[in-house]
């Protein structure tokens, strides 16, 4: 466990990195109803990306510009954020000095609230596109690729929680 321990950091980074990078190039909302749409991850974060149709047999696929959903855009956020504060935080720790040490424990808190939230984020993402663009929230599902990114985030959050919980288990004994 120990082992593991030191690559928390690391761990952390890359599942949220691969989450993040799921989020941006798969896509994040399908619509069904006469036609089939998909929607692709620049389109729920930032309000202009692609979009992907199908209609009797017939596929189109253009440039989409509409309204962002504000929990994509949240979530995008948070991870990069998230990302960031992973990468201080393993070299602070790295720096082996009680104030480091210190602050990397409260950034990890920092991270883990972070990826937690921003997971959850990923989750809610259909209904809150189809709330900024008027379509009907009962024929919108969640892409496959924000799904695992979802998933992959979640687990970035808990390899995160790994050093402060066995900090804290060695501060009972």
């Amino acid at each position: 466990m120990k082992k593991l321990l030191k690559f928390a950091a690391l761990i952390s980074l890359g599942l949220g990195l691969i989450g993040f990078i799921l989020m941006m190039v798969t896509p994040s909302v399908a619509y069904f109803e006469d036609a089939n749409s998909w929607y692709s991850g620049t389109a729920a974060i930032f309000g202009k990306g692609s979009a992907h149709v199908t209609i009797s047999g017939y596929s189109i696929t253009g440039d989409w510009e509409g309204t962002l959903a504000w929990t994509a855009l949240l979530a995008w956020i948070f991870i990069l954020v998230a990302m960031l504060i992973v990468l201080c935080s393993f070299v602070l720790s790295l720096m082996k000095k009680k104030l480091g040490e210190k602050l990397a424990a409260i950034l990890d808190l920092v991270v883990i609230g972070l990826f937690l939230v921003a997971a959850m984020l990923m989750f809610f993402t259909a209904p809150a596109f189809a709330g900024a663009n008027d379509l009907n929230a009962s024929k919108l599902g969640l892409g496959a690729g924000w799904i695992i990114g979802g998933i992959l985030v979640l687990a970035a959050g808990v390899f995160a929680a790994l050093p402060v919980v066995s900090a804290f288990i060695e501060k009972r004994k």
